[in-house]
């Protein structure tokens, strides 16, 4: 089930900050037809995951930042995130994914 892939993914998290206490975490909610035909603004597969993440990872440890319309939420240290941090990743995605990352955006939102 989905819950229990995110718990895992959770868990694994938790191992991967031991080791690097600098690591941030993100997930993308995919689209499918069913939130297409019911013009969703957030995926089905994104409010699971958000509903889970935000239930096992508190705020004092991680800041959750969600970005609106790409179904996209990152989990970052407190203690490393900052306007300059976020500035850094988006321009980072910007760069892997380039015109591509609009492929993330609500595909109802595309079309209007």
């Amino acid at each position: 089930s989905l819950p229990r892939l995110v718990i895992t993914c959770i868990h694994l998290a938790w191992e991967i900050k031991k080791k690097n206490p600098k690591a941030f975490f993100g997930f993308h909610g995919q689209w499918d037809e069913v939130d297409n035909s019911r013009k969703r603004k957030t995926s089905q597969r994104f409010d699971i995951y958000l509903k889970v993440v935000l239930s096992k990872i508190t705020r004092e440890t991680f800041k959750h930042v969600t970005f609106e319309g790409l179904n996209v939420h990152f989990m970052i240290p407190t203690e490393l995130y900052s306007d300059e941090f976020m500035l850094l990743i988006t321009k980072y995605f910007e760069g892997l994914y380039g015109k591509r990352l609009t492929e993330l955006v609500i595909p109802s939102r595309l079309e209007n």
